[in-house]
């Protein structure tokens, strides 16, 4: 897909727009399909689908409403839906475009994640009517398309450079300002610890090349010194990271004994050696 024409497809507000019941029915089919020895009927698997959804309540100017249609922002069932609603479409609206067009002219590419779209085309005009396909095909879902720019799309984190070689690099929002845990915050230093080495593991998955990584490092660096941040205590966590990555000896990370948890206060020192 080297040079190729990249674009970002975005659905327009799609949690509120979920068609309910449509999206229900095809959720319960699916389940069934996939468990055909449930000990519960589709009705009554339907119905407790619609307890989640159509029969949640808000309050809005001290009136109380019932959400009839769609998913509320923030549920968490919201995402699997969306995800069973577009996933069935999709490959119907693909192969119904692709046998429309005769081949050659949809996407040579395409991958979603919930709502957003990252597809290449042959050239602009190709992505432009794609996007009008897909614009015709349910009256509550609506794409939008952002293009790429010479050769660089912005893609959810991923900034995606399709030019002389395809390189990705980790990608902020404008409205990011930087701001991360203070390594002055009253919180156990394993915390600490774990935000340079996951932000790092971020740097590392998002990058495909040790140039970028490089640089994207160099960044991160800077936001945690605004953080506070000493660059020992930073630069020890990428070694760290980097030699766990490469090590030939891994230890066994599968822990085969019974786990529970219990919640503490953090209270300095002793929590710490309460920990072990």
């Amino acid at each position: 897909i080297k040079n190729k024409f990249t674009v970002s497809y975005d659905v327009c507000s799609l949690f509120t727009n979920l068609p309910l019941n449509e999206t229900l029915d095809l959720a319960v089919d699916l389940i069934f399909e996939k468990h055909k020895n449930l000990k519960i009927t589709k009705i009554e698997l339907r119905e407790l689908f619609v307890f989640c959804t159509s029969k949640t309540n808000f309050l809005f100017n001290g009136t109380v409403y019932d959400q009839i249609d769609g998913c509320a922002m923030g549920s968490p069932i919201a995402p699997i839906l969306a995800n069973v609603f577009l996933g069935y479409y999709e490959k119907i609206w693909l192969n119904e475009y692709d046998e429309r067009e005769g081949g050659g002219a949809g996407p040579l590419f395409y991958r979603r994640y919930v709502d957003d779209v990252f597809a290449v085309f042959d050239n602009q005009d190709q992505a432009t009517r794609f996007l009008e396909f897909l614009n015709s095909k349910h009256e509550n879902i609506k794409f939008t398309m952002e293009k790429s720019e010479n050769g660089i799309l912005n893609f959810l984190d991923v900034k995606v450079n399709n030019n002389d070689l395809f390189l990705t690099s980790v990608y902020h929002k404008h409205t990011f300002t930087g701001l991360l845990m203070n390594f002055r915050r009253f919180v156990p230093v394993d915390y600490k610890k774990r935000l340079v080495l996951t932000l790092t593991d971020r740097v590392y998955k998002i990058n495909n090349t040790w140039k970028g990584f490089h640089n994207d490092i160099k960044t991160l660096g800077h936001y945690l010194s605004r953080n506070l941040f000493p660059k020992r205590f930073f630069e020890t966590n990428i070694k760290k990271f980097l030699n766990h990555k490469f090590s030939d000896n891994k230890k066994d990370e599968e822990i085969k004994s019974e786990i529970r948890y219990f919640r503490l206060p953090y209270i300095g020192r002793k929590s710490t050696e309460a920990k072990y």
